[in-house]
Formats: structure tokens, C-alpha cells, sequence
């Protein structure tokens, strides 16, 4: 009679946790029901999620390697062609200012560059560019004008994609990580005030 009561409470266990676990899933991604987006397009993204770009990463949730994106290394994923595109759907992201941070390197010709220039674009909007060289952190800001949705496309072009060897593919950066961050209006005030003090 026992054994029947700890197989029956075992069962009953078993259901409860299988039920609040389907609960707390559905309840903490309701925020993606209804948003009349293409959701297998435009990643749902949250602002200061870190996308590690490793092989044991996740970034093939936030990428389509169709995008001009290679395979995941043991550390890294390369952008492949001239172009690399990373479309997302950020909740609350509409009007907000972003900073956008990637960590990786140039891949260039060593011999007559010093360096492999990538413009940045947001929502096909010109936001900067970078001079990648060296493996660190390269960040840039998304005005808040251009974030009119939710909707985030970043695009990053590759100037002197070069040749891997062996292969016809092209290549002009490694990235490990990337991650985008909402900026306060407390840094944003403080970097305002900073300016105005320094003309």
C-alpha cells in the first residue's frame, strides 16, 4: 500500500512541477504573443542580453547565416561576404537609445592594411564606423530617432572582405560576443552636460 502512495504523491509531484514550469515559460514569454511581427525574421531580443558567438553560445538564436554569417568556431563566428545582418525585435525598444557593443577582430590583409573598416548601420541609417583591428570591444550608439518600432536591423559593412584561403568565401570580421544596452538618461544628461561644458 506503501509503495502504491509514493508511486501516486511521485506522479502528483511530477505534474505540479510540470505545471508550473509550463506556467512560468508561458507567463515570461507572453510578451511575444500578438506583436504582429515575423518573429522567425526579427529575433526576440532583450536589451543587455549578452550573445556569446561561441560554439557553445547561442547567437544561432539571433542570426540567420543566410545573413552573411559563417558557422560557429570553437570561440567565434566570422561575417561572410561584404555584408553581415543581424535583424531583432527588441520589447520596449521603440524611442530608446542603444549602445551597441561587439567583441571580436578584424580579419584583414596584414601586409597593406592596417586595419578592416566596417560602417555600421541601424535600421539602414549610417551610425558610424569602426577600424577593426585587434580583439577587444568596439561600441557605438543607436540615436533614439532611429528606433521609430520595436524593429532593429544592423548591418554591418565590410569594406576589404578578405579571401579565405582554399575557399571562394570572403571575410572581414570575428565576433565573440555581442550585446546591446539601453542607455540611462541620468549617463545620457551627464554626457550632454560634459559637452556643453567642454565648448
Amino acid at each position: 500500500m506503501s509503495k502504491i502512495k509514493y508511486i501516486l504523491f511521485s506522479v502528483i509531484g511530477l505534474l505540479i512541477l510540470t505545471f508550473i514550469a509550463v506556467f512560468y515559460i508561458s507567463n515570461n514569454q507572453s510578451w511575444l504573443k500578438n506583436t504582429g511581427v515575423d518573429l522567425s525574421i526579427y529575433k526576440p531580443y532583450v536589451l543587455n542580453t549578452e550573445i556569446d558567438f561561441s560554439k557553445k553560445g547561442k547567437s544561432f538564436k539571433y542570426i540567420n547565416m543566410k545573413d552573411g554569417w559563417g558557422g560557429q568556431q570553437p570561440k567565434w563566428r566570422i561575417s561572410l561576404g561584404n555584408e553581415s545582418i543581424i535583424r531583432l525585435y527588441i520589447k520596449d525598444g521603440k524611442n530608446k537609445k542603444i549602445s551597441l557593443h561587439l567583441t571580436g577582430w578584424g580579419v584583414y590583409n596584414h601586409d597593406k592594411d592596417e586595419f578592416q573598416r566596417v560602417v555600421v548601420f541601424a535600421n539602414d541609417k549610417n551610425i558610424g564606423e569602426w577600424k577593426l583591428a585587434e580583439n577587444k570591444t568596439y561600441s557605438i550608439i543607436i540615436p533614439s530617432d532611429i528606433m521609430q518600432s520595436n524593429i532593429l536591423v544592423i548591418r554591418f559593412d565590410i569594406k576589404k572582405p578578405r579571401l579565405i584561403e582554399n575557399t571562394n568565401k570572403k571575410t572581414g570580421m570575428a565576433v565573440t560576443k555581442l550585446q546591446l544596452k539601453k542607455q540611462s538618461e541620468t549617463k545620457i544628461k551627464i554626457a550632454k552636460w560634459l559637452k556643453n561644458a567642454m565648448n
